[in-house]
């Protein structure tokens, strides 16, 4: 059986911060998937790059913040955090609007990305 630890996992997060507990549990996944795993790529795509915008207040909405979770990638040593550019663009969104520690990637880059993955996760 091979090594977990040897494959090139891409986790794809693609669903709104709020609304279901998809987008969370998906950030939990990435978090427990990076002790495992030697290579870890975490790109958020779609509706899933609201997850990244900076500032999110959820006090009256009785949502959990996800931006905790988020700030520990880098001590789960996940570095490779993308963001969709064409995803960012419909949705008016820029770099400067996300959390630190996440590269905006055009669809070439993209693609790239998800043909060289030994397996991809989307969530």
């Amino acid at each position: 059986m091979p090594e977990l630890t040897q494959k090139n996992i891409v986790i794809l997060c693609q669903q709104p911060p709020y609304g279901s507990a998809t987008a969370r549990e998906g950030i939990e996944l990435c978090l427990a998937a990076s002790v495992y795993l030697s290579e870890l790529k975490v790109v958020f795509t779609g509706d899933g790059v609201w997850q990244l915008v900076r500032g999110q207040d959820t006090t009256n909405s009785g949502n959990k913040q996800h931006d905790k979770l988020l700030a520990a990638f880098p001590l789960y040593d996940i570095d490779l955090v993308y963001a969709d550019q064409s995803a960012l663009d419909a949705r008016e969104l820029s770099p400067g609007n996300l959390i630190d520690g996440v590269t905006a990637i055009s669809a070439e880059e993209l693609a790239a990305i998800l043909a060289n993955a030994e397996q991809v996760l989307s969530l």
